[in-house]
């Protein structure tokens, strides 16, 4: 693979309790089909999203990000003012979408609202990726409109989670598709499985068909709006994405998605490995993962690895 030198402007928007913090990245070697971008200059910086300063720098000299800040009060006051008329029609087109919809209208339009306003900040922006610290306070608010922006190509981390963000940023950028954002669940030893899963916002395309689609009241909240359905099956690539002592490291795990029932209120990703799965959660174990791993269909490995191989990023592989 030649090495061409891509800027990679992502911005990434992370709204933490209180906060809407905001990553950007610039002049970094990307293999793929990632266009140029723009350059961003660094606003306000803030401690809040869970980044260490060490942490922020290692991120900046491996992929270039630059953490700002936006008050979250300004964006849900956005949300507020947003109209509710064009809500009210967007959330009746949305459920023309789906199999079955439990959720009621009140917070299909305040999701639509929500939605209106994350799309319009980023457009206005340019910004082409966010992180939403969701839980606990914006469960079921924030949701659908992930689901939304995934399939309008702006991939969205939950958790408030950055380095999720980029991770999906790369699977979304080398899979030309949405990513799952999940959370390593349960082991199914009889299939030699793992479960993957998060409450219900990945993009609708992630679905074996619309009509198992249901939107529905998010779990622990019992309110608000998740789209909920059993992941497609096929090949995918797992990322995680962690701070080490040196730096950054990126772990891939290939594996095969196979069909699931609604084994989680969410998303469910059932994956089957070629490596027992024990040994699987030994290894993360061993690397010091994370438990938060992106999804995307397909076998990247060798453009990640290359990818992280010209950045001088650590790097460790399962499958």
């Amino acid at each position: 693979m030649t090495k061409k030198r891509w800027i990679l402007a992502v911005i990434v928007v992370a709204l933490v309790v209180g906060v809407f913090s905001m990553v950007s990245y610039a002049g970094r070697p990307f293999p793929g089909g990632m266009p140029p971008g723009h350059m961003y200059r660094m606003n306000l910086l803030f401690n809040e999203l869970g980044v260490t300063d060490d942490q922020r720098l290692a991120l900046k000299k491996l992929f270039g990000p630059r953490v700002v800040g936006l008050d979250t009060q300004i964006f849900l006051d956005r949300a507020a003012r947003a109209d509710a008329a064009l809500a009210v029609e967007a959330w009746r087109a949305v459920k023309g979408q789906v199999g079955s919809v439990t959720a009621t209208d009140d917070a299909g339009i305040t999701a639509m609202q929500v939605y209106v306003a994350l799309r319009d900040t980023l457009r206005e922006q340019s910004l082409t990726a966010a992180a939403v610290g969701c839980y606990p306070h914006l469960m079921g608010k924030v949701c659908l409109g992930i689901s939304l922006l995934a399939e309008e190509g702006i991939p969205v981390a939950c958790e408030g989670d950055v380095n999720n963000a980029v991770s999906m940023v790369m699977l979304a950028e080398l899979t030309g598709g949405p990513v799952h954002n999940t959370d390593l669940l349960d082991p199914i030893p009889a299939e030699n499985a793992i479960v993957f899963s998060h409450c219900g916002n990945g993009g609708f395309s992630l679905a074996p068909s619309h009509a198992q689609i249901v939107l529905a009241p998010v779990r622990l909240m019992d309110s608000g709006v998740a789209a909920l359905f059993p992941a497609r099956p096929g090949p995918v690539t797992l990322v995680n994405l962690v701070a080490t002592l040196s730096g950054y490291k990126l772990a891939m795990l290939l594996g095969e998605a196979t069909d699931t029932d609604m084994i989680f209120p969410g998303n469910p990703l059932r994956v089957r490995f070629k490596s027992d799965y024990r040994r699987i959660l030994d290894w993360i174990v061993e690397e010091g993962l994370g438990h938060h791993w992106m999804a995307g269909y397909g076998d990247v490995r060798r453009p990640l690895t290359d990818l992280v191989k010209m950045l001088g990023c650590e790097s460790a592989v399962m499958e």
